[in-house]
């Protein structure tokens, strides 16, 4: 009975994760019993449920919190000719000078790219490197907002969506290219609402036609 006592615990002692990690590091060989045809085996731990110790707890971090973002163009969008004259004022302070004329050059690219950013961030709009380009003096820059971004021109697309293309009449000068303006969508609201508005009527006549025809 001291036999089998002793065979019991032999069987049932757990061994140390350190000693099991030891075994597996060392490249130990151990009896396997299994297998008739190989007295030993390399010991493997299996990447089981069992065979992991401890729970890991998985955090969500929300990292949008810890990044500066630098907020470079301003909130408050120039709306009317107004603003935009106040920006483009200020802009010329703060980079040309008291006295500087707006009709005037600039009087090299560094000091032009640097008004032009400042106007950048304090219109809320951002320049193409294109009109940075060609654009020479700060009146011109302010011809350009004027046209382009306080009329709402630039605004009825989205430059980010493919085949964003604006053209007017103005672009050909052939006599057999007709482009068609871009309407609205208040234009086309109201349009599609006159549509369902005719087809109602059209139902209600239909209806009230086809009540005469059963009575008579």
């Amino acid at each position: 009975m001291s036999w089998f006592r002793s065979r019991k615990k032999e069987e049932a002692r757990v061994r140390k994760t350190k000693e099991i990690i030891q075994d597996i590091e060392s490249g130990k060989s151990i009896e396997d019993t299994t297998n008739e045809s190989s007295s030993s085996k390399i010991l493997k731990l299996d990447l089981t449920p069992e065979n992991i110790i401890g729970r890991r707890k998985e955090e969500e971090i929300d990292l949008t919190n810890d990044i500066p973002w630098n907020n470079w163009l301003t909130n408050q969008k120039v709306k009317t000719p107004e603003d935009l004259d106040h920006v483009i004022n200020l802009s010329c302070k703060e980079i040309l000078g008291e006295n500087f004329n707006i009709n005037d050059p600039f009087p090299d690219l560094n000091i032009k790219f640097k008004f032009v950013k400042r106007l950048q961030a304090k219109s809320g709009y951002p320049i193409s490197d294109y009109e940075l380009t060609i654009l020479r003096t700060p009146m011109e820059f302010k011809d350009y907002y004027l046209e382009n971004i306080i009329s709402g021109k630039l605004l009825q697309f989205n430059e980010k969506e493919p085949n964003a293309i604006y053209l007017t009449q103005k672009s050909f000068t052939q006599p057999n290219i007709r482009v068609v303006e871009r309407i609205s969508s208040k234009v086309q609201k109201e349009k599609f609402n006159s549509i369902l508005q005719e087809v109602e009527n059209l139902k209600k006549r239909e209806a009230r036609d086809e009540i005469q025809r059963l009575r008579s």
